[in-house]
């Protein structure tokens, strides 16, 4: 496995390339603390690109809001409903159903994902 020294944007003090180091050579997680905004994630982005390895988050960025979810979840379902129609159904009708409900699909899930932001930050 690699040595991680720091990369070209990333500058790391030695006490830091040897902990990152240690983990590396014993395989073990490395626990890094620190408040929001101290630069957590982007040495876990530095450390993965410089040992040319994918980045796997144990935590999502962001939870997607209950509403968004849920309007997702219906919306995605109704998808299948349409399309399983076309598959059993091969007409142009059919499929030109398939088109408009796409659309319509994509700017609900819009209206749901922006009226959250609204509601959430207004």
């Amino acid at each position: 496995m690699g040595k991680f020294e720091g990369t070209s944007s990333y500058i790391a003090t030695e006490d830091l390339k040897t902990a990152v180091n240690a983990a590396i050579t014993l395989e073990r997680p490395l626990l890094v603390k620190g408040e929001p905004g101290t630069g957590k994630t982007v040495l876990a982005i530095e450390i993965a690109r410089a040992l040319g390895k994918p980045l796997i988050s144990a935590k999502p960025v962001s939870p997607i809001p209950a509403a968004v979810l849920g309007a997702a979840l219906v919306l995605g379902a109704l998808f299948i409903v349409f399309a399983l129609r076309l598959r059993r159904d091969q007409s142009e009708r059919a499929a030109m159903a398939l088109f408009r409900y796409s659309i319509t699909y994509l700017t609900l899930l819009f209206v749901a994902m922006a009226g959250d932001v609204l509601i959430r930050f207004h």
